[in-house]
């Protein structure tokens, strides 16, 4: 298993931002959809201050893997909601993404991870495992195609 890295945090007076490297899938959305925020060529690659408070916060709810978070400061409190469903989608020759508050745990009840987005490997070439950390793109690696169950 490769090394574990520190989480990186980003302020302003308005919002924190936290990258957790080790369950980025590196799908590159936040690059490619945020870039005045989201730059690697930069040694901090986030920029908090590169765009709106909304449109990071909008970016940040795209992360298919959870690796991106964010807490707002001087947020007021909300009302206490009924949670909503967990949702796994099984992304073609891809991995599983969970959007849904999960606790992820070992074999032996361990708790590996308490989150509300991430991607998990399936394809069992991860070196992040059980996250998926894009090695499945380049190895080329096709998944088994998902159907609906049969009508009973």
């Amino acid at each position: 298993m490769s090394e574990v890295k520190k989480t990186q945090e980003y302020s302003n007076d308005a919002i924190t931002v936290r990258f957790d490297p080790n369950i980025c899938s590196h799908s590159a959305m936040c690059i490619k959809n945020l870039p005045t925020v989201f730059d690697i060529k930069r040694p901090r690659w986030i920029d908090v201050n590169g765009d709106s408070t909304d449109k990071i916060i909008e970016q940040i709810s795209k992360c298919p893997s959870g690796a991106l978070t964010y807490e707002l400061k001087n947020a007021a409190t909300e009302p206490v909601q009924e949670p909503e469903p967990v949702v796994l989608t099984v992304v073609p020759n891809g991995s599983v993404r969970i959007a849904g508050k999960v606790r992820i745990v070992d074999l032996d009840g361990n708790l590996i991870m308490e989150t509300e987005k991430c991607s998990l490997c399936r394809c069992g070439l991860s070196e992040k495992k059980p996250f998926c950390d894009g090695s499945h793109k380049r190895a080329g690696w096709v998944g088994e195609a998902v159907s609906p169950p049969p009508a009973v």
